[in-house]
């Protein structure tokens, strides 16, 4: 977590109009968040000084503060300040649970939609990954190797999805996966990663999923986008039956 008591140096931006300024203000400490890097729990300059770089009164900022507040991106905290306390790319994960949470049939919808995700990421990472991508989702396998809890095995099984349709050079479609990717797997796998007890079919042997992702670490090494979206229609395949099974 970054320094709570480093205040970030923000660049000059642009003074902000007459109309609608807490709505302009709101979006440009967003974009300052985004542009900067700026990781949870660092705290943001003072109103004074967000008025000042932003040619806006300090009430017009405390209200855009507040705003973000309700957004879930900003921790007002009394008498110390404002503080990020998500990036604006979480908004996408915290919008699946809630639709999953209203829709009870949502979670197949969800999948399916992680599907066409991956399915395009994975093939533009065959043509477009480089060296360091490759060995970023070699370590991700490893780890998922070497996990010895439910739990840490779904982590580093997140890492290795990720790194892959990461180095399809898409950051959007990149972003997306891992929100929609981390919701499901949240929804269909909670009960177990709650209780810490490993399910069997993580320690049977020929049912192990490092089968599945051995193949797509050797797809990508290779290129072969056909063996790639062979690999990531077996994996959903099993995605969907231990959905059904729990």
């Amino acid at each position: 977590m970054a320094d709570t008591n480093a205040l970030p140096v923000f660049p000059a931006v642009r003074p902000v109009s007459a109309s609608r300024l807490a709505d302009e203000v709101v979006e440009q400490i967003r974009s300052i968040i985004l542009k900067n890097d700026l990781q949870e729990g660092t705290r943001l300059p003072s109103e004074r000084e967000l008025a000042s770089q932003l040619g806006a009164s300090r009430p017009i900022v405390a209200q855009a503060l507040r705003t973000l507040s309700m957004m879930g991106l900003v921790d007002i905290r009394p008498g110390s300040g404002a503080y990020v306390m998500r990036r604006p790319e979480h908004l996408i994960a915290q919008s699946m649970q809630l639709m999953m949470e209203v829709n009870d049939d949502s979670l197949d919808h969800l999948l399916d939609l992680r599907l066409l995700l991956e399915d395009r990421g994975t093939s533009l990472a065959t043509s477009n990954s480089t060296a360091e991508d490759v060995a970023r989702v070699r370590g991700a396998l490893e780890r998922m190797t070497a996990a010895g809890s439910a739990a840490s095995w779904v982590a580093a099984d997140a890492l290795f999805h990720a790194a892959i349709v990461r180095a399809g050079q898409n950051k959007y479609m990149a972003m997306m996966f891992e929100a929609v990717h981390n919701a499901a797997v949240s929804n269909t796998y909670r009960a177990w990663i709650e209780s810490g007890e490993t399910p069997d079919w993580l320690l049977s042997g020929a049912d192990r999923p490092d089968e599945v992702h051995i193949a797509m670490l050797e797809a990508l090494e290779n290129r072969d986008a056909m063996a790639m979206r062979e690999c990531v229609h077996s994996h959903h395949s099993a995605m969907l039956a231990h959905l059904h099974v729990r």
